[in-house]
Parts: C-alpha cells; structure tokens; sequence
C-alpha cells in the first residue's frame, strides 16, 4: 500500500518580514499619494490660469467693442449737434457733447457710480446704435413727428438719435404709444425726464430756440450710452466689473448690470492726438485729458482728440492656494523707473493677493475707429 507524501509544516512571516513589507508597501503607497497630489495640484493651478485667460479675454473684448465704436453717428464728424433732453447736461448717460468721457480713480465720479472701488478709474462711452436703426421718410418739426420706413420697436421713454448728416440730435420718444407703428413723436412734457423743447435745432438753455426738418433719407436709432467700472461685488467678494447701460430704457435713466466678477482693479491711459492729426502723441490719464489744450477751437471738448485707449484689468482667480506665495500685482506704469519691477516708485497701483490666489494683468489698447486718420 502506498502511502502519501507528508507535506512540510506551514510557517508565518518573521516580524522583520512583515515589517519589511509594510514599509515597501508604504514607500509605494507615499508615492502613488505624492504623485496624486502633484498632478492635482497642477491640474487646479491650470485651470485657475485658464478661468482668468477666459475671463480676461472676454472682459477686454467687451470693452474694446464699445470703445472701437465710441462716437459713430453713421456719417462721419458732424458739424452740428443738438440735445434736447431736460437737463441732459447733468447726467452722464445724456450728455452727448463728449461721446468719451473718463474718470480718475477716486476723482469727480458721476453720482450714479458713487459705489464704485476708489482705486480703479471708470470709462463713459456713447455711439448711434446701428442695429435699431431706420431711415427717416418724412419729418413733420410743426407737430414733432418723424415718420420712418419701417415699423419699429421704439417705446415712449427711450432715448434716440436722428441724423442726416447735417445735424445730429438726441431726443426721448413721447409716443405714440400703441402700435406697431411707423411713427416717432419727440413733444414735451410726456414722459420723463422729457424733451425740454420740441425744436431740434437747438440744444436744452440754447438761445435761439431753433427749428429743423431733418431731411429724408436720415436715420433715428437709440442712443448707447454706458459707464464701465469696478465695484464690490454683489456677492461681497472681492470687486466685479459692471456696466450701467442706457440702451432700451424707457425711464430716462441706466440700468446696473455686473458683467465679471473677480476683477479687482481696471486702469486706463487715454492716447491724445495733440495736433490734430488723427495720430496719439502720448498717453494721458482722465484728469490729464481734462485740461489738455484743445489742438483747435472747433472741437467742443479735449477728450474729442483722444483717438485711442490703453486699458489694463487685473483679475483674480475664485480658488485660494492656488499658488505657492501671495502674489504682488502692478498696473499703470508712471513711465520712471524699470517696468520689470513692481513697485509703488514705478507704479500707480500695486496690489498684492491674499490667501494665495491666482491673478494676471490683462491689457490692450484700442484704437477709436471713428476718429483715428
């Protein structure tokens, strides 16, 4: 009879094996944990540096687009101008002697932006808006009517802008008030704030009052007019970019929309053509352009030499720990001093991010395609 072969005895790991094992088996794990984190890591800094590519990109195209059409009227310079809202001098989004206006950080801010971050600047620009607009068939200036080639979707309240490329005006719509129609009516004394007068020819306080028939084959669309600054955000953090648009409103008055939120400072340098020929001399700030000497008498305001606009946006990623250090930030060179050293002595505004955010500088500078040779 066979017998079967008797197997050896089962024997444990030795301590030292054991121990051996799980400091191999952590070595590994410490790896495969470091190399997790790393590539995380990574991946968030990444990201937060594509949000602020796209946030920044969108933010300067926003701006440009409005700068670039900064004064258009649809026929080139127009000797003659008009405005007959009620005291549409005393409020930015009517006051269309200065189709560009800016404003220094902290100085002589319009009251409607009496929230906005004391260390960034703000930026007013008004055009003809080409998308609303119709050509005039018929203007009746005894009862203050235009009558247009088409039906239109202009409201009693809303601001406009008529032109036949001899005169230009800026009125509010008094009716009619049902429709569709064809008709615009520019009377007083029906919405508000209203027309001080029903003569286009002159401007509101304008002596004489002056009648004008504006010819057929003008135009009337509404008048764009925007502020662009930096405010607390509505969310309490940090600052946003917002935009008070008058475009569409039947009250007279702009409404506030926050269009991007982590931008914590906006800078802007204004290129002045200081002879006249279409080309930018230098770059100046809001208050520098105020009382720059006009390179002719015609023109109504020094900031109609201005033919360009360098803007600088400093935004901030949402995230913290995103970098190793607290970043530091400048914007505005003042031209003295080595640009590749961010300090006060060379620059206007220095930030320096908390709890280790990402930011970037974004810049660019737009030419005003309206008035540059």
């Amino acid at each position: 009879m066979k017998r079967c072969a008797q197997l050896p005895p089962q024997a444990g790991l030795t301590l030292t094996e054991l121990l051996v094992a799980m400091a191999v088996a952590l070595l590994l794990l410490f790896g495969v944990v470091s190399l997790y984190l790393a590539n995380k890591s990574s991946f968030r800094h990444q990201e937060a540096i594509a949000r602020l590519n796209e946030g920044g990109r969108y933010a300067l195209d926003l701006l440009a687009f409005d700068l670039r059409n900064a004064g258009y009227t649809g026929c080139g310079p127009v000797a003659t101008h008009s405005n007959v809202v009620t005291n549409f001098t005393a409020n930015w989004w009517l006051d269309s002697r200065a189709m560009l206006r800016g404003y220094d950080a902290t100085t002589g801010y319009p009251a409607d932006l009496a929230g906005a971050s004391n260390t960034s600047d703000a930026l007013v620009v008004m055009y003809r808006d080409n998308e609303s607009e119709q050509s005039i068939i018929n203007h009746d200036a005894i009862n203050a009517r235009f009558t247009l080639g088409n039906t239109h979707v202009f409201s009693p309240g809303e601001v406009l802008y008529a032109t036949d490329c001899v005169r230009d005006t800026v009125f509010q719509v008094s009716g009619p008030n049902t429709g569709p129609t064809n008709l615009v009516e520019h009377k007083m004394g029906t919405v508000s704030p209203g027309n001080c007068q029903v003569e286009l020819g002159s401007s509101c306080g304008q002596a004489p009052v002056t009648s004008y028939t504006f010819a057929a084959g003008g135009f009337v669309s509404r008048l764009i007019a925007k502020a662009f600054y930096v405010a607390p955000s509505s969310n309490g953090q940090g600052n946003s970019l917002y935009v008070n648009s008058l475009a569409g409103g039947t009250l007279g008055i702009p409404m506030v929309f926050e269009i991007m939120p982590n931008v914590q400072a906006m800078r802007i340098r204004y290129g002045l053509d200081l002879d006249c020929d279409g080309v930018a001399d230098r770059f100046a700030t809001a208050g520098q352009v105020d009382t720059a000497p006009r390179c002719t008498a015609a023109l109504p305001s020094p900031w109609e030499m201005v033919v360009s606009a360098k803007i600088e946006l400093l935004l901030l990623g949402e995230e913290p720990n995103i970098t190793a250090d607290n970043q530091r930030f400048c914007m505005d060179y003042k031209g003295t001093g080595d640009p590749a050293v961010c300090h006060p002595a060379n620059y206007d505004y220095v930030f320096t991010a908390t709890d280790r955010r990402a930011g970037r500088v974004f810049s660019t500078t737009v030419a005003l395609r309206n008035r540059v040779m």
